[in-house]
């Protein structure tokens, strides 16, 4: 009896934490008119679950969160087998400073000087080519590093009455998630 209501217990606790993300999820502004005529609340219609508990798990969930409730085919290793096939992560952040004349990437360990004229394009090249650099240390071969720019902004400062004025920048770069290698069934 004590470990039943320890296990609904927990199954409430895995259905608030659903919601609060699907309520900030649905909550997120709409940026374009597309957006705003589609109707883009996220319901979930069923839930797959992973993991050594799944199976003994997933009538409790199905019955906390009112939905179909489905464990895969070799649920209980399913995240070690999702580990080994995904694609090291990996994210650097540039910050430029064209008053100070200074850039650094802190996950890099750089920090290099640059003149006034530094803009946002050089910025985001520089970031590009750093993140392809740390995926080549990590041993990712060069038609892995698929790298992007998630972030990127430049915003002006001036300085006093005379209008000069310098930048602040900031670029975060990332190689794209994904696999490294497709799960294919033996023949």
């Amino acid at each position: 009896a004590l470990a039943e209501m320890i296990v609904r217990r927990m199954c409430e606790e895995i259905r608030q934490a659903i919601e609060r993300v699907l309520d900030k999820l649905n909550a997120s502004p709409v940026y374009t008119i597309k957006e705003l005529l589609r109707d883009r609340t996220i319901r979930p219609q069923a839930v797959e679950i992973i993991g050594g508990p799944a199976a003994s798990l997933s009538g409790y969930l199905g019955e906390t969160l009112r939905l179909p409730v489905y464990c895969p085919i070799h649920h209980e290793i399913a995240n070690a087998i999702g580990a080994a096939l995904a694609k090291p992560t990996l994210e650097i952040n540039l910050i430029a400073d064209t008053e100070r004349e200074k850039m650094s990437i802190p996950e890099r360990g750089l920090y290099i000087p640059i003149d006034r004229t530094f803009n946002l394009r050089e910025a985001e090249q520089f970031a590009l080519s750093q993140v392809w650099e740390a995926g080549k240390a990590l041993g990712l071969e060069e038609d892995r590093l698929d790298a992007e720019i998630v972030e990127s902004s430049s915003f002006n400062m001036v300085k006093g009455y005379g209008g000069r004025v310098d930048r602040n920048i900031r670029v975060k770069a990332q190689i794209k998630p994904g696999l490294l290698e497709k799960l294919r069934k033996s023949d």
